[in-house]
């Protein structure tokens, strides 16, 4: 199954194989959200289905919409490990965007677990010195120094 997603200024856009579409207005997100499960009911877990709820997370984060985000991201991940397992790179920038909204959400402590697994991800499958692995090895110390700091 394929499905499209097309972000344009004001609305998101998803697009199925057999031509079905659902326009979700940002200021309508929520409630449109809710629907969303409807309309990609025929598919079945698959990277496609993964990554267009990854896209809707991202999309949603960015504009604070954090609670939307947090449910799709987490979709995006249960599918991701499905299909791939936890050690692929999918699943660990999922985990890590997961890590970054949580951390922006003040949730420091859920923050931490994230990117600990996020950061072991990258270091198995790029190296301790990959560019990658080292933003989120910042990130992971970054927290980890707020909540000393905050205790």
């Amino acid at each position: 199954a394929n499905v499209y997603v097309d972000l344009v200024a004001s609305s998101t856009i998803i697009t199925s194989f057999d031509g079905k579409v659902a326009l979700f207005m940002k200021e309508k997100e929520e409630k449109a959200l809710l629907s969303l499960d409807k309309v990609l009911e025929p598919f079945t877990l698959s990277s496609d289905f993964a990554a267009l709820f990854f896209q809707l997370g991202y999309t949603l984060n960015n504009d604070s919409l954090f609670h939307a985000a947090d449910s799709n991201y987490g979709k995006a991940l249960e599918v991701f490990i499905q299909v791939y397992g936890e050690n692929n790179l999918s699943t660990g920038v999922t985990l890590e965007n997961i890590g970054i909204l949580l951390e922006a959400q003040g949730n420091y402590e859920e923050s931490l677990e994230f990117y600990q697994r996020a950061l072991n991800v990258f270091s198995e499958i790029l190296g301790p010195d990959n560019p990658k692995t080292a933003k989120v090895q910042q990130s992971f110390n970054r927290v980890r120094t707020d909540i000393v700091y905050l205790s």
